[in-house]
């Protein structure tokens, strides 16, 4: 019979601090941070209850971790955070036994096991597990696992193989491809993303959108912009999409090509309240005399970043004076 590591009250009052973000709230645990004690004591539990709990879990072992973390329901998030910040040949062991479980969620368990701390010390075998398993697995939430990792370790060797899922039927799937595809930067790699900013999904069109820019900023610092220029029709069109985080996505990376279509686009930018950090991005790559009126006529309370607004009224008075 297994046992709790903790009671599942403690479990709670860790979980209050942000409920949005449970797994940040086992971070904020493990790092001590005084301000956290204070949280729990708040909820009942003292620091030297936390620090106790926390002595427990680092002394036991992965198997028993594993066991919690899928056994409990609630203690996945707690279990989580402590398998993803070993590093030892165990959590690697063990990972690869449960990478070829019947049960989807020990293989999607797998999958955040192998993109934690472990990843560094066994990177080049992990990173040929991770690449090699995303083509054969069929389970989605076990593919959006693995895609999630192969993003969060800036995995490039597998483009070929995210780029054959894109049409893939869960948004959720094509939601972390378009994460994935952020980290690579060949043609066949935008060319999938400018599938993905279609998507009838406005989350997986917003990432992807984004991961476009990212991809247009790099061919713009390697020299060779003029090498993706088929994609600024693509970027054009989602400047009227429904969803408006995908709309100034696309602003800023028009931007970068100096596109005079968008110079409408950014003024009406810079004349809402607050301004979009995104919006003064834009102006600083457009690099435009016309904007440097508005640009000038800005304060602080009128953007949600003043210290990006510095730079850019820096930028544009060394470029147009200060007039």
């Amino acid at each position: 019979m297994y046992e709790k590591p903790f009671e599942y009250k403690f479990l709670r009052a860790v979980e209050s601090y942000d409920p949005d973000d449970l797994y940040s709230c086992w971070s904020r645990l493990f790092s001590a941070q005084q301000y956290f004690y204070e949280h729990l004591e708040a909820n009942g539990y003292s620091s030297e209850f936390a620090k106790a709990v926390v002595g427990n879990l680092l002394s036991m072992s992965t198997a028993q971790v594993v066991t919690f973390g899928l056994a409990f329901e609630g203690y996945y998030s707690c279990a989580l955070y402590v398998l993803r910040n070993r590093d030892d040949e165990s959590v690697f062991e063990r990972a690869k036994e449960l990478m070829f479980s019947p049960d989807a969620d020990e293989r999607a368990l797998a999958a955040k096991m192998l993109s934690g701390k472990v990843y560094e010390a066994f990177e080049d075998r992990i990173r040929v597990l991770l690449c090699d398993w995303f083509e054969k697995e069929e389970d989605s939430v076990v593919l959006e696992s693995i895609a999630y990792g192969i993003n969060a370790k800036h995995i490039q060797d597998c483009n070929k193989i995210l780029v054959d899922k894109i049409k893939h039927k869960s948004w959720r799937v094509r939601l972390a491809l378009s994460h994935a595809l952020t980290n690579t930067h060949d043609l066949d790699s935008v060319n999938a993303i400018l599938e993905l900013i279609r998507d009838e999904n406005e989350e997986v069109r917003n990432w992807a959108t984004f991961s476009l820019k990212h991809s247009v900023y790099y061919f713009k610092e390697e020299g060779e912009l003029e090498s993706i220029e088929f994609v600024r029709d693509h970027l054009f069109q989602r400047l009227s999409d429904s969803f408006e985080e995908v709309r100034f996505e696309a602003l800023a990376a028009l931007a970068m090509f100096k596109d005079n279509r968008i110079l409408q686009f950014i003024e009406s930018g810079l004349e809402e309240r607050p301004v979009r950090t995104l919006v003064l991005e834009a102006a600083m790559d457009f690099e435009n005399r016309a904007l440097h009126p508005k640009i000038n006529g800005l304060l602080d309370e009128d953007v949600y970043t003043s210290s990006t607004l510095h730079d850019l009224k820096q930028q544009y008075g060394e470029l147009f004076g200060t007039g």
